[in-house]
């Protein structure tokens, strides 16, 4: 009995350790997104998914499409040109020039309650690129009372940091338990509307509202230590609350499946 015992405890912190494991590899899926090389301006952060022979990659739809869901307004002075990071190692930085000036004309606007913030482009020969792309989380929408932490990996930064380490710095992933808006719909007082397409969570990291950390991955932890994909994070709620706002995952999986089917 007690041999059993022991192995059952084994197996378990095994399964525990895995999961830590796995947590801390998260990072290696979430890209740094720049408006210039030199990360003179804003960044944001996205990932990149494979479907057979093909690549894509997503990010927050206002970090792309110069088009802020919350103003209701064009970004001004959106480029037409940004750049992925595709690698942490920083005695090598590499970057991925992405052209967005067609997908800001075929951008239509939207309110963060009437679309999700989600955008999905094709890379042109994705076939060449080695990155790490997450459609191996992707899986059936996790029921409630399964679902027990949300992981955020991104790249948050503040404005005043050194140019040198904000084009160096690496991904930070922040872990939270799951409050009741992934149970439910939450009542948006703000607009009087219950909000179908996101839920919120709660971050020690004091201000996340001014991060990078827009378009990038979220991960939901199960309650048998299995991480799943959990959506993307657009931003935060309000300034040094520390609360967030991620884009549920169905709708992120249904844009990206969207997107391959009208190819």
């Amino acid at each position: 009995m007690r041999k059993c015992l022991f192995a059952c405890v084994l197996v378990f912190l095994y399964a525990i350790l895995q999961a830590q494991e796995l947590q801390d590899s998260l990072g290696k899926y979430s890209y740094l997104v720049q408006i210039d090389k030199r990360c003179k301006k804003t960044q944001a952060t996205g990932f990149f998914a494979r479907y057979q022979q093909r690549l894509f990659f997503i990010s927050a739809a206002h970090c792309l499409t110069g088009w802020d869901p919350v103003e209701f307004r064009p970004i001004e002075n959106f480029p037409d040109t940004i750049f992925i990071r595709l690698s942490n190692d920083t005695s090598n930085v590499s970057f991925l020039p992405l052209p967005v000036a067609g997908i800001k004309k075929k951008a239509k606007p939207f309110h963060q309650l009437e679309a999700p913030d989600v955008v999905v482009v094709e890379i042109k020969n994705g076939k060449k690129y080695k990155v790490n792309s997450v459609e191996a989380f992707f899986t059936e929408e996790v029921p409630c009372e399964f679902a027990s932490k949300v992981l955020v990996s991104g790249y948050p930064y503040e404005n005043e940091s050194d140019d040198y380490l904000k084009v160096r710095q690496q991904p930070l992933t922040m872990g939270t338990s799951l409050d009741n808006t992934y149970c439910i719909y939450p009542y948006r007082p703000d607009v009087k509307l219950y909000d179908r397409l996101h839920y919120f969570t709660s971050f020690k990291e004091a201000d996340i509202s001014a991060s990078g950390l827009s378009g990038a991955p979220a991960y939901l932890l199960t309650k048998n230590e299995t991480i799943v994909f959990g959506g993307i994070f657009i931003g935060g709620v309000n300034t040094r609350s520390g609360r967030g706002m991620i884009v549920r995952p169905e709708y992120v999986i249904n844009k990206i499946m969207a997107r391959i089917m009208n190819e």
